[in-house]
């Protein structure tokens, strides 16, 4: 006669393929492969830009999708295989036990609560599904204790060893892979214990009522709809970042010319040596972006206007539509900018020619070309790769404008030079420029009043095509609740204010700034030129 426990269904409940865990390893094969195509490998930025676990843009930001969306991402193929490999082995027990909706509702407690504890545990960057699998491991260890009776005697010893490997090389890639955070495991442990204990397995689900289980399975619902909320919040950010990726990108510095001169470009870039017919030097980022430089020798050289004449009735012959001809400033010397469309192989290219001296008295040619729609994306690493460039030895560093470009290019995480240089962008009529680096300074310090503010006065400003005045009031809004009664942001207030057509608000903003700085004659004509049109 066998035994209750051998007669128990324990772990034979109702046979079926565990669907839940297949479509969960599916989405962080996927998520994977996405943020890997998407930085041409991994590191912190693109896995921020994906959903990472980021305590700063969490708590301040207000950015707590990503709870979820960092449980799907990981930062190494040996992070990932191994968290495939545990959520294979675990998962389908799990789910049999506990059905695939509580199986999922399990899991995804479990890894938004190691995410949560990670947050508050730890400043640093983290991802992986560790949390979730720990969360995973706690439901079979609650199984293996408070319901072990309905565990078979022979089978109690093979639940144990399964579980000691899990945890085992848990503990290992906590060890030895970037991006793993012990205190979510702990986190995740606890999650999927205590959701365990409350929604019981099939044995113990005898006699449950069913507005139990009508319960559960909303409870169920709702979880998954919140997780691909957060999948779905995490693609929209990670499209929209792709300028961050590229605009904050790291940068490497090759040597070209024989030494003649050199520049910087982002990490990456594969570099084609100049030939007989093609004396250029030129860096790619295929399906992205090329960069193409020269300096040209003097017999080909008068002046930098001859240069940029030539350039351009080169581009005629070639049937190149010309966009706009200005002159700028690079390294300092003046410049000549030449903005280009042209159609190749079907496509829009947008082509930018820049032509300025070096301080030898050459010229250096510069041409950057991508597609029509990425320029908008592209504008600020073309900008680093051109003030970039110098003849050897180096010049000693410039002051203004062009030591803040050398702070940028040496590190694109200064938030300061950032809101410097979008200031000159916006001076220029370059607002779409403008409005991606006061964005990336916001994003690597969510409460920087300055970064908020300037955003505000860009959206604020009715000739911009930027222009946006909910937006300049949520910015303007921000920069005041960092920084409190500053004359200047309550100033960029009114702007918003008047921008929305809130003239009230934007006249009580206005006289207390006048209120804060009596002396300053720019806030008394801004209050007086409000009151005078209302």
């Amino acid at each position: 006669m066998s035994t209750p426990s051998e007669q128990s269904p324990a772990l034979q409940p109702p046979r079926g393929r565990p669907l839940g865990t297949v479509a969960l390893a599916l989405v962080c094969v996927g998520a994977f492969a996405a943020s890997w195509w998407m930085g041409r490998g991994l590191d912190v930025l693109t896995l921020v830009c994906c959903g990472a676990k980021d305590r700063e843009l969490m708590v301040g930001a207000g950015e707590w999708w990503r709870l979820v969306s960092a449980g799907f991402l990981h930062g190494h193929v040996l992070h990932l295989g191994a968290n495939v490999f545990a959520l294979i082995v675990l998962g389908p027990l799990v789910e049999r036990l506990w059905g695939t909706m509580r199986f999922l509702l399990i899991y995804l407690v479990a890894l938004a609560a190691g995410t949560l504890v990670s947050v508050v545990a730890t400043p640093e960057v983290s991802v992986g599904a560790s949390g979730a699998i720990c969360g995973l491991f706690g439901a079979l260890v609650v199984f293996a204790t408070v319901h072990r009776r309905f565990v078979a005697p022979h089978r109690r010893l093979r639940l144990w060893i399964s579980l000691a490997i899990v945890a085992a090389i848990e503990v290992l890639i906590g060890r030895v892979v970037p991006f793993v955070d012990e205190a979510g495991h702990a986190g995740g442990f606890a999650g999927g214990a205590l959701f365990a204990l409350l929604l019981r397995p099939f044995p113990a689900r005898r006699g449950q009522r069913p507005v139990a289980d009508l319960g559960a399975r909303l409870l169920c619902g709702a979880a998954v709809a919140v997780a691909v909320g957060s999948l779905a919040r995490a693609v929209e950010y990670a499209l929209d970042s792709d300028w961050i990726l590229l605009s904050r990108s790291a940068m490497e510095t090759p040597m070209v010319s024989g030494g003649e001169f050199s520049l910087r470009v982002p990490k990456g870039w594969t570099y084609q040596e100049p030939d007989a017919r093609h004396k250029w030097h030129v860096f790619v980022r295929p399906g992205v972006a090329a960069v193409s430089v020269r300096l040209l020798p003097r017999r080909e050289a008068a002046d930098t206007t001859q240069v940029a004449q030539s350039v351009e009735a080169q581009w005629a012959k070639w049937g190149g539509e010309l966009l706009a001809r200005r002159n700028i400033t690079i390294g300092g010397k003046a410049a000549i900018e030449l903005l280009l469309r042209q159609k190749r192989d079907g496509q829009l290219q947008r082509v930018r020619e820049v032509v300025f001296s070096a301080w030898s008295g050459r010229v250096f040619c510069a041409s950057c070309t991508c597609a029509e729609r990425r320029y908008p994306l592209l504008e600020i690493v073309f900008d680093k790769v051109l003030h970039s460039i110098h003849e050897r030895p180096p010049r000693p560093a410039g002051e203004g404008a062009q030591s803040v470009w050398q702070r940028f290019v040496e590190d694109p995480t200064d938030a300061e030079a950032c809101v410097l240089l979008a200031s000159s962008y916006a001076r220029e009529g370059r607002h779409a420029a403008a409005e991606q680096l006061l964005k990336v300074a916001i994003g690597l310090r969510p409460r920087y009043a300055e970064a908020h503010n300037e955003l505000a006065r860009l959206y604020a400003d009715r000739q911009s095509p930027c222009s946006d005045p909910q937006k300049a009031l949520h910015h303007a809004r921000e920069a005041l609740a960092a920084r409190p009664d500053t004359p200047s942001y309550l100033a960029t207030l009114a702007l918003a204010h008047e921008a929305a057509g809130e003239r009230r608000e934007a006249i009580e903003a206005a006289r207390r700034a006048v209120a804060l700085a009596p002396d300053d004659a720019g806030y008394a004509d801004l209050l007086k030129r409000l009151m005078r049109e209302e």
